[in-house]
């Protein structure tokens, strides 16, 4: 989707939250010497021994572990192996009285990103921390920010007035944190939307994390959403980090929002408001610093007098409603989104379509599209996929398809003649204008006609560029 806006955002970004580390030394005077050099950067944790750091991994959401290889309970690589088992996006800084490379080597083999000797230089260890906690920033960054070519490919494609008010709407939301329910009906592209409006967004270089609210068992939902301690329930082995806890200063999407269970509507409710949770068995509030986006194709207002969904929620959600509209309120977009399609799959199945005949055009332009973009983009796969290397025939449209959009060509034949010729000039010359991006004087070239005669028919069919 291109942002008609240019201009770049002039606010700050977020003051981050101070990183957890834990520092594991049974020498308190290490510990107080680490205290006084992280204490001003990072929120810094200690533990004398293995227990007592595993009870804090299991509890805390630590990004860094300071550890001792020489620990009185415990060796230092085995309960490295431990904690990463808790956390796995865990690093680790390895602190080591053997001067020779041995041990050291062995902690990075086991994970960990770097080792010191004691005793260890000031700036030495500060320029480790800080280089171990980007590179986990990095990874995390990957991690959540990887699509495949063809995701990379998927935009919000359309020139319609509607499109336009919804692009125009995302422009102006994308700088602020304020709060968006997306509604539509499934295919129109919500969760393309809601990721638009991210990657405009100063949060734009954090996590974009999609929930479907939909295919979540209902019994592990609020595990999904905030995650659980080790023990929480059955099978809960060791501590999850939930999907608020993923996002953290970035962008939440709750798609199908309408069928979150009331309790745990309740639980989100608390998110919006105190910007807090716990994980499902836990006891301390966890802040969180992240974007909601939720989506639905239900009406949530008849939800809410049906008491399916909490009032205070609707409210708080819906501080700023976008409504995507359904393909057959759009239909001059149909011609320019069989064009992306066919790129993206063309490209795919090594196919060379380049346009699909003009019947085979008129029946997806009547067909009245129930699954919206979605639908429309899998007839476009379908007839790549069984179609020659060039050409598309109207038989291999779905019969379902030309049976539907056949019943509209019979409806529309009822027209006398010139309401006929009308509608099929109308059509012609929105469609004529829009592969010249409205400039008339190419558009009355390619209609053979004078250009006074272009604007003479757009003024008697009601096509002034707001209506095209």
């Amino acid at each position: 989707m291109k942002n008609s806006n240019n201009h770049q955002p002039n606010r700050e970004p977020k003051k981050q939250r101070r990183a957890q580390i834990l520092a594991v030394d049974d020498e308190h005077h290490i510990l107080d010497t680490l205290d006084v050099i992280l204490k001003n950067k990072y929120k810094l944790i200690t533990a004398k021994n293995a227990a007592e750091a595993l009870e804090i991994i299991g509890k805390h959401d630590i990004q860094l572990v300071i550890l001792d290889l020489g620990l009185p309970d415990m060796p230092g690589l085995e309960l490295l192996e431990k904690m990463k088992e808790i956390n796995p996006q865990l690093e680790c800084v390895v602190l080591t009285g053997d001067a020779s490379l041995d041990s050291g080597l062995k902690a990075m083999k086991s994970g960990a990103y770097d080792y010191l000797v004691k005793p260890f230089d000031v700036d030495k260890i500060s320029i480790v921390i800080e280089n171990a906690l980007e590179r986990r920033n990095l990874w995390r960054e990957v991690r959540y920010r990887r699509l495949d070519d063809e995701n990379k490919q998927k935009n919000i494609i359309g020139q319609s007035p509607e499109m336009k008010e919804v692009f125009e709407l995302t422009d102006r939301i994308a700088d602020t944190d304020a709060t968006v329910l997306i509604t539509g009906e499934s295919g129109t592209g919500k969760e393309l939307v809601a990721r638009a409006i991210h990657e405009k967004s100063i949060r734009q270089g954090a996590p974009f994390v999609t929930v479907n609210c939909g295919a979540m068992p209902k019994d592990l939902v609020e595990s999904e959403l905030f995650g659980h301690e080790k023990g929480a329930f059955t099978n809960a082995t060791h501590k999850k980090l939930g999907k608020f806890e993923i996002a953290d200063q970035g962008t939440i999407f709750l798609d199908e929002i309408g069928v979150l269970p009331l309790n745990s509507q309740t639980k989100l409710l608390r998110v919006l408001q105190e910007r807090t949770f716990e994980r499902v068995g836990g006891t301390s509030q966890i802040p969180v610093d992240v974007r909601i986006i939720a989506a639905t194709n239900l009406d949530l207002e008849k939800e809410v007098e049906k008491g399916n969904f909490r009032d205070d929620l609707y409210y708080r959600l819906n501080v700023v409603p976008l409504k995507m509209p359904p393909l057959r309120e759009r239909k001059s977009d149909i011609p320019i989104l069989v064009d992306h399609f066919l790129k993206i799959y063309n490209r795919k199945y090594a196919k060379q379509v380049k346009k699909l005949p003009d019947e085979v055009i008129l029946h997806l332009e009547n067909y009245d599209w129930p699954g919206n973009v979605r639908e429309l983009e899998n007839i476009i796969q379908r007839l790549l996929v069984i179609s020659g290397d060039s050409e598309i025939a109207l038989e291999q449209l779905p019969l379902e398809l030309i049976a539907r959009s056949t019943s509209q060509l019979g409806r529309q034949k009822s027209f006398n003649l010139k309401h006929a010729v009308n509608h099929f000039e109308r059509d012609y010359i929105r469609r004529t204008l829009l592969k010249t991006n409205n400039v008339q004087k190419d558009a009355a070239q390619m209609l053979g006609i004078h250009r006074n005669t272009l604007m003479s028919k757009m003024k008697e069919l009601n096509l002034a560029p707001k209506n095209i």
